[in-house]
């Protein structure tokens, strides 16, 4: 069954808002649920799905193929190579996704804890650059990258990214401590330079420093999209009881204003392009290979799949 198009209006000051971010313009956008249209609210997720269609293509979040996913406590163990923190209540680091725009929208918040926190990398990357610059060349150079058994079959279990890079005057970054720490358990891995570590230490203590965050605590039916070349996102631990039970759901997006990438991130995002349609996590029987290359050609391939979510 084809998924069809609705017509859900929203304002032209949330598509200002949004369109900054999918341009690079601004970080993240907040948009709050009296801002959004009823009808999205009553109709959620499909309603989700359709909205965020505006603004790009969703792309693959698991192996199973899910373009729309639960963030929600599932009682998932919380450690080991295939864990994955969205499924649980704990307090997510800061990292990045691998995709060009994460989307999520809450349908209800924790009765406690929960708090979604977003790192404006462009204001930090103002910081290394002024007072740190040695660590700042050092993190542009490849850093190794755990792809926690989510590559295609035949693909190499690590890869290596590096945290800042830039092409065409475009900053870009990209982060997972624990994907970088991970890395150990490979025997063909020969561990980070003392001054890697190094410029690795600066890197965090600043992420962690408060002074380029901004947290937010979701209310029902607000809806928080970031650039994940611009931003970096963690969360709280939080506690569901009887009365509350957290619940958002996450889309992952490619979009045609998104830049061009650092030959490095082929292994993990497919295409480099601007404007490619590319990122997400795939299984051998749907993948990118199955989609043309450029986001608007990607749609009508996106609309054709049987129960898109």
């Amino acid at each position: 069954m084809e998924l069809e198009v609705m017509e859900l209006t929203v304002s032209r000051d949330i598509e200002t808002r949004v369109n900054d971010v999918l341009e690079g313009i601004a970080g993240h956008a907040l948009i709050r649920a009296e801002e959004l249209p009823d009808e999205l609210h009553r109709n959620v997720p499909d309603a989700l799905l359709q909205v965020t269609l505006r603004w790009g293509v969703p792309v693959s979040q698991n192996s199973d193929n899910e373009f729309l996913c639960r963030v929600e406590d599932k009682g998932e163990a919380t450690r080991g190579q295939r864990q994955r923190g969205y499924r649980t209540r704990e307090s997510l680091p800061f990292h990045s996704d691998r995709c060009d725009y994460v989307v999520l929208y809450c349908r209800e918040n924790a009765s406690a804890g929960g708090e979604t926190k977003v790192v404006d990398m462009m204001a930090l990357y103002d910081a290394l650059r002024t007072r740190f610059p040695a660590e700042l060349t050092a993190l542009s150079r490849p850093y190794p990258f755990d792809r926690r058994g989510e590559q295609l079959p035949g693909e190499h279990e690590w890869t290596e990214v590096p945290i800042l890079s830039r092409m065409n005057d475009c900053v870009s970054f990209w982060y997972c401590r624990k994907f970088i720490d991970s890395c150990t358990r490979f025997l063909d891995f020969h561990g980070l330079s003392k001054e890697a570590e190094a410029a690795l230490e600066v890197f965090d203590d600043l992420v962690e420093s408060g002074e380029f965050t901004q947290g937010y605590r979701l209310g029902a039916g607000d809806l928080l999209i970031m650039n994940s070349h611009k931003t970096l996102h963690g969360r709280d631990a939080y506690v569901d009881d009887g009365t509350s039970r957290r619940l958002l759901y996450r889309i992952w997006l490619a979009a045609d204003k998104s830049p061009a990438l650092s030959p490095h991130f082929r292994a993990l995002f497919g295409r480099t392009e601007a404007g490619a349609y590319r990122g997400g996590v795939w299984s051998s029987s749907l993948n990118l290979a199955h989609f043309p290359g450029r986001v608007e050609d990607a749609r009508a391939r996106f609309l054709a799949l049987e129960s898109p979510r």
